[in-house]
């Protein structure tokens, strides 16, 4: 057996956790919530027009604040 995990794998292990991190957060109430709601939307930075795109912080910031999004609508589907 070999190390390399498939993208499928990766991405069933991933939903996996999401949905364990989604009953501990509605088990955990509003509180942390609302923090999550807090991170899941982040401040576009001005656009430097001789930039190749948002650098990694940003890059980095918006995939934290796309993962607490997810989160929070996985915490909303288990109602």
């Amino acid at each position: 057996m070999t190390n390399e995990m498939t993208n499928e794998t990766l991405e069933g292990r991933l939903i996996a956790q999401r949905l364990v991190l989604a009953h501990l957060v509605r088990a955990h109430g509003e509180e942390v919530q609302a923090m999550m709601r807090d991170r899941a939307t982040v401040q576009v930075p001005e656009e430097d027009p001789g930039s190749d795109g948002p650098d990694d912080a940003f890059a980095i910031e918006a995939a934290l604040a796309d993962e607490m999004r997810l989160l929070l609508e996985a915490v909303e589907r288990l109602g």
